[in-house]
């Protein structure tokens, strides 16, 4: 069972250079809910991480399914997280 944690500040940091991280800055800082204990495939592709202590270090991610495309972002369960520029610029690239 997974827990978690409101308006937590994260320092974020992007993984690699996929195309749903373009126009990132590879940290940013957010301020959003975090999430402990949750089950994630080791085969999925980290896209963001962070290291604050009430979330898990995953914050998006490909999924390991291999007959669809599957972005996974875990942020933007508020409105501070919807205003940040950052956060846009992800759910955009993704879709």
């Amino acid at each position: 069972q997974s827990k978690f944690k409101h308006d937590i500040v994260m320092d974020v940091k992007t993984e690699g250079t996929h195309p749903v991280l373009h126009g990132l800055p590879t940290t940013f800082r957010i301020e959003d809910e975090g999430y402990r204990l949750m089950w994630l495939s080791p085969r999925n592709t980290v896209l963001l991480r962070t290291q604050h202590p009430d979330a898990d270090p995953p914050l998006a991610w490909i999924s390991a399914y291999d007959r669809a495309r599957i972005v996974v972002i875990q942020l933007g369960h508020g409105p501070t997280a919807h205003r940040d520029a950052n956060y846009r610029r992800l759910v955009r690239n993704a879709v």
